[in-house]
């Protein structure tokens, strides 16, 4: 079709020989196995070529065959303008130094606005060198000092500024105020806590109770994490970990958003919380103002919260105040002195005998290097975490779960795993641990596909 003497790229051939690029594409054809996707390319870029030579071929794309396919509000045109109307300038068309070209041009009636066709009525605005889509929010200048909004072509600014927690900073393009830190709550194996100011407890837990929940003192996007055991119809319990953030509600069981099915990855209309999975067989859910939470349910939870959140939390991960002394606070502000008085104060619903399951409880000793003791032991793979993250308090935690657990050779490893990703949180990896540990691949859960 390119050297076609009555093709649609005649015109061109004596200015541009078509060979060299009938070379090209049979070479580009061959290696990708005839992918009609190379020829459309091949064949475009000879049309370029000849447009931009100030030749126009004739019509050579057709339905099934090379189309180009347009956003909303726009359609195709072989001899579009090199310089389409925008908001900012809608007579851009006129002395245009630009050749011809193919391209989306917007229908009648719209206009280019930060490459999207809208109406001229929903044009964005021009403000100090810079466009900004109709509806859209930033934050301006180093001390991010004011709030700027773009209605209706026109930017409205307010006076704006940190908190005493926050610095002023450029992440991903966006300028804004982010936290100057973070603190992180564990749960781990049944019933075994570690709090946001690093109180480690024990709680058997209820049929619903509250992990953390924003107290509404902070002023902060409002979140509540739960835990729910709900009885089988055969036998015994299915553990759910609920995430509400602000009116969205996430379920870990059968991955849910407001009570429809997703598939992983997820990401909110208002791109306020994405939802995905790691690479180290976990699911990860991450909002746009800090708060993340990591779980490999029902097994271990990760929950990271700014500390803009400090002191303005609650729950069984603690009020986030840096005194781990009065962690256990109970709702109502009463400090209480025993882990059972305190998860109880937030079960929501009753402790109603059905939701107690029965629990072995193996006295053998698993501190030894077989078991829990290989976080301690100085020839084993965890040595290069011990700086950051305490082992013997792991070893601890890690032999109360294995007593508990109805198969401690499996739980062990899972155990084991939730220190690496401990490690891992503070910028430590530990590389082949599951080689030198029996905790092959084979040992690891993956719940959602």
């Amino acid at each position: 079709i390119l050297q076609n003497s009555s093709g649609p790229f005649a015109a061109c051939h004596q200015t541009l020989p078509p060979q060299n690029f009938v070379q090209s594409c049979v070479y580009d054809l061959c290696i990708g196995g005839g992918y009609q996707p190379i020829l459309c390319q091949s064949l475009g870029v000879y049309a370029s070529q000849c447009q931009q030579n100030g030749i126009q071929p004739a019509s050579w794309r057709r339905p099934g065959f090379c189309e180009i396919p347009c956003p909303a509000n726009s359609h195709f045109e072989s001899q579009a303008t090199g310089c389409p109307p925008t908001c900012v300038n809608p007579n851009s068309t006129q002395n245009c130094p630009l050749p011809v070209q193919e391209s989306c041009v917007c229908d009648t009636g719209y206009v280019l606005s930060a490459g999207q066709c809208v109406p001229y009525a929903e044009c964005g605005c021009s403000f100090e060198g810079r466009y900004y889509r109709s509806g859209r929010t930033v934050i301006l200048d180093e001390d991010c000092g004011r709030r700027c909004s773009c209605t209706a072509g026109s930017m409205t600014c307010s006076p704006h500024g940190c908190g005493p927690h926050e610095s002023c900073s450029v992440d991903d393009g966006e300028r804004g105020c982010r936290p100057n830190g973070y603190a992180t709550c564990w749960i781990r194996g049944p019933g075994s806590y570690q709090t946001f100011d690093g109180l480690t407890y024990q709680y058997p837990g209820a049929c619903r109770l509250i992990i953390a929940k924003e107290m509404g003192l902070s002023g902060h996007p409002h979140f509540n994490l739960i835990t729910e055991k709900v009885p089988n119809i055969l036998q015994g319990f299915s553990n759910v970990l609920k995430v509400r953030v602000q009116e969205t509600e996430i379920c870990f069981h059968v991955f849910q958003v407001d009570g429809q099915l997703y598939k992983l990855p997820f990401s909110s209309g208002s791109n306020q919380i994405h939802i995905f999975h790691s690479n180290t067989h976990s699911i990860i859910l991450r909002t746009s103002f800090g708060l993340t939470v990591q779980t490999v349910w029902p097994h271990f939870v990760r929950v990271t919260a700014p500390i803009v959140y400090s002191s303005s939390l609650g729950g069984l991960c603690g009020n986030y105040n840096d005194e781990p002394n009065d962690d256990f606070q109970t709702p109502n502000g009463t400090l209480v002195h025993s882990s059972q008085v305190f998860g109880d104060s937030w079960r929501e619903g009753s402790l109603a005998s059905h939701c107690v399951e029965n629990r072995v409880f193996n006295p053998l000793n698993y501190s030894s290097t077989e078991f829990c003791g290989i976080l301690t032991s100085p020839h084993g793979p965890f040595t290069p975490c011990w700086p950051v993250v305490d082992p013997s308090q792991q070893v601890d935690v890690c032999v109360d779960i294995l007593r508990r657990s109805e198969d401690p050779e499996s739980t062990r490893c899972q155990v084991l795993r939730d220190y690496v990703l401990m490690c891992q949180q503070q910028g430590v990896s530990l590389g082949e641990w599951r080689n030198t540990t029996g905790c092959g691949k084979n040992n690891t859960h993956n719940f959602w596909r």
